[in-house]
């Protein structure tokens, strides 16, 4: 089954997930950084370029479920949520030297996920999705607890990192 090109990387993090809980792992923190593949069908391929159709694009998928804290003998422990992961998302912008004033984030829902930020530069670039997947993606996969959801578009980020000044001075 890894013979092919993915168009996604949720569903192989989906299949760790479901393998873990299945023993008796449920608190988890996962990412993947890999490659997807997207056919583009008003391209046609050539005899030069017999693979103009399909585009290839770097991606950094986040996943997050169970406790983000475990309980001790101090504390009942904190269960991971979307919030957590969001906060992660966006010190990887600020990492990268993305200000939050580049970026817009609009609530959405689909098939995938039961509720997202969809973020997009401010001219209306995607960037990448933060959010809770939906109960019929879990249930695909046997997963019976909340799962939280980032895919970002690697590529996109490293354009927009290439705009940021860096300045520094040099040792003493």
């Amino acid at each position: 089954e890894l013979c092919m090109m993915r168009r996604t990387l949720l569903y192989g993090g989906l299949e760790s997930i479901a393998h873990n809980i299945n023993r008796k792992l449920p608190d988890l923190s996962f990412y993947e950084f890999g490659n997807v593949y997207k056919l583009d069908p008003s391209k046609e391929p050539t005899a030069e370029k017999p693979l103009a159709p399909f585009s290839e694009n770097a991606r950094l998928d986040l996943w997050m479920t169970g406790m983000r804290v475990l309980p001790s003998w101090n504390g009942t422990g904190e269960p991971a949520t979307v919030f957590d992961l969001k906060a992660i998302v966006y010190n990887i912008f600020r990492r990268l030297g993305i200000s939050d004033k580049a970026l817009t984030a609009t609530q959405e829902s689909d098939e995938i996920f039961g509720a997202k930020l969809a973020i997009a530069t401010r001219t209306g670039k995607p960037v990448g999705e933060v959010g809770v997947l939906s109960k019929d993606t879990l249930r695909r996969f046997d997963i019976d607890q909340p799962v939280a959801y980032a895919t970002l578009d690697w590529n996109a980020l490293m354009q927009l990192a290439a705009k940021t000044k860096v300045e520094y001075s040099p040792l003493a």
